[in-house]
């Protein structure tokens, strides 16, 4: 460590006395020996973060280059668990994440070989971060630079981009069950190479890609479209921020930045001044009070910042920081997450095809936004507003809408190994915490009841109540929220020996309105893997597949109403880790 380096270090530490809330703030100077893309970020209700990438080297050169990454960090900058994802003999790319149920994480992306090129959906646990399944789709030719995912109430919506050389540029938006199971998906011109997707409080979904912005029903229909002009260079780059009254996107012209807000009917609302940036998308998130957070990327005197612009809610600016970071930087990507207490968790990540290496190339800074000043870094007032510029119009256009389906190409489990990101702590005061373990041992069909041991302990899988009631074996952590008097509370249940019931329900009803549209089969113990076939009345194979669920559909072709014979090979995990295996056959009614 350099003496500069260590100096820096030191005044920190000393700054560094009291937490903010739940957390503290830290900061992360990744020592990256490989190229990663663009982090994302997501946060959970307790806190914690979640980070997931892959590497750049999964996208040249696939094999067993070929990776994705995920990391929980809690609330005080400790990693809770890490991994990398082998996908064999695949070039792969990670490029959003979301939450599903504040249980899983669904990561979103896309695979190719030679030039075939797919998407894929993986599911990660977000307890152990251990991955559960991968399903690959094909819905035609892809290309992997726009991408984005959105999640509410079990609705998963994809959004990106069909690129075929001989005709014009189609998006496309897609959804999916928590099965990660095709439900529908329209095509649509026109669209640009760039965007964003959003679930509004209502479900309808907003977008954005290029200067095209998009409304549409919750089954993919347009309510409104229209393109934003201004002068020649104007574009949009960020975006959609669901607000209360609104949604907030973020324009460029000439590297002079600006956010405007449109309401329901795609009404301009009101739009900021410009202010200096670097022309990449900043960072945007709400505030508990209502104002904007924009974090971003700036350049002063050949020096690379990042800064800070707080828009009240009627888009005047509230504002202006720079914070003082102690070395140069070089990331020139932004993500963040803000919580209900005003606590931003920003990941900075850079782009190897046009950024030059600096000692600051990927970053992970907490803070608390509101506060007086920052206990890890120092911060300076800026002046980068600018009223010199045309204001921004939208005219109406009609987007052709067409239906198409998504084929299911693959569905496994990547290898699981463990990943560790090396990182420079800066602010982070490194504290050991103290376990606490109960244990107990129950019959098969008791429930033991937990209270935890004080208000300021949470539940690690997110579970509101403080009293909670046990019968799944297994350890059920709870954490104390305090990062100067850390604490975790470990309850193991484990149960006497159990029979494992494997049920298959005896009709379903693939009609696509949300109730009973698969058949699925379930147990009372782990299902790690099956296989099941399909035969009619007469004994002829209708259909098979392993670790999915039935559609009642072949190659988009509806098999007809009545009954079939359904054979399923399984194996389950009792309690205890055994292996056990079974097969079970049963007269399945078909419904339409």
């Amino acid at each position: 460590m350099n003496i500069l380096l260590r100096k820096c270090l030191i005044i920190f530490i000393l700054l560094f006395s009291t937490v903010n809330g739940y957390s503290q703030d830290f900061l992360n100077v990744y020592l990256d020996s490989i190229h990663y893309a663009e982090t994302k970020i997501k946060r959970l209700p307790n806190g914690d973060i979640i980070l997931a990438t892959s590497s750049l080297e999964s996208l040249r050169n696939g094999g067993k280059e070929a990776r994705l990454f995920c990391q929980r960090i809690n609330y005080c900058g400790q990693v809770m668990w890490s991994y990398a994802y082998k996908v064999p003999d695949d070039h792969i790319i990670m490029n959003d994440l979301a939450i599903l149920n504040t249980n899983e994480i669904v990561l979103y992306g896309s695979i190719y070989k030679g030039l075939k090129e797919s998407i894929f959906l993986m599911k990660i646990n977000i307890e152990n971060g251990l991955n559960e399944e991968m399903k690959v789709f094909n819905p035609g030719t892809v290309d992997h630079f726009t991408y984005s995912i959105d999640i509410k109430d079990n609705t998963i919506i994809i959004y990106g981009l069909l690129l075929d050389f001989n005709t014009k540029k189609n998006g496309f938006i897609a959804q999916f069950n928590t099965k990660l199971n095709f439900m529908w998906a329209k095509k649509f011109f026109p669209f640009e190479s760039s965007g964003k997707i959003a679930i509004q409080l209502d479900h309808s979904f907003i977008a954005f890609s290029g200067n095209y912005l998009f409304n549409l029903s919750k089954e993919g229909s347009p309510f409104w479209a229209y393109e934003m002009k201004g002068d020649k260079t104007v574009k949009i780059i960020g975006g959609p921020l669901i607000t209360a009254d609104g949604t907030v996107f973020e324009g460029v012209a000439d590297n002079s930045h600006f956010l405007f807000k449109i309401n329901n009917k795609g009404e301009k609302i009101w739009e900021t001044q410009r202010y200096k940036g670097l022309g990449k998308a900043s960072a945007l998130s709400n505030l508990k009070n209502g104002s904007i957070y924009v974090s971003l990327l700036t350049q002063t005197n050949d020096k690379k910042n990042l800064s800070h612009i707080v828009f009240l809610n009627d888009g005047l600016v509230s504002s202006i920081s720079n914070i003082l970071l102690p070395q140069n930087l070089s990331s020139t990507l932004l993500n963040q997450q803000v919580d209900n207490q005003n606590i931003n968790t920003l990941i900075g990540s850079i782009d190897p095809f046009i950024s030059k290496k600096g000692d600051i190339n990927s970053f992970l800074f907490q803070y608390e936004v509101m506060g007086e000043s920052m206990e890890c870094l120092e911060t300076e007032p800026l002046d980068m507003l600018s009223s010199n510029y045309t204001p921004i119009k939208f005219e109406s256009v009609n987007p052709v809408f067409t239906s198409f389906s998504f084929t299911q190409e693959n569905i496994f489990r990547p290898d699981t190994v463990s990943w560790k990101r090396i990182y420079n702590p800066f602010c982070l005061r490194e504290i050991e915490e103290l376990p606490l373990v109960t244990d107990t041992t129950l019959a098969c069909d008791a429930t033991w009841k937990i209270n935890l041991p004080g208000e300021e302990y949470i539940w690690w899988d997110n579970v509101q109540s403080k009293e909670r009631n046990i019968t799944v074996p297994g350890t059920y952590k709870a954490y104390k929220l305090s990062c100067s008097d850390p604490s975790i509370h470990h309850f193991t249940l484990k149960k006497e020996n159990c029979d494992c019931p494997f049920f298959i329900p005896n009709a379903f009803s693939p009609n696509n309105d949300g109730t009973n549209d698969f058949l699925e089969v379930y147990s009372a113990c782990a299902i790690t893997d099956y296989q099941w076939k399909v035969y009619s009345r007469w004994g002829n194979l209708i259909d098979s597949g392993m670790n999915s669920a039935w559609t009642g559909n072949i190659s988009g072709e509806l098999i007809s109403q009545g009954s079939y014979i359904f054979i399923i090979n399984y194996t389950l995990k009792d309690v205890d880790g055994k292996m056990i295996k079974g097969q079970k056959e049963q007269i399945i009614n078909l419904v339409r």
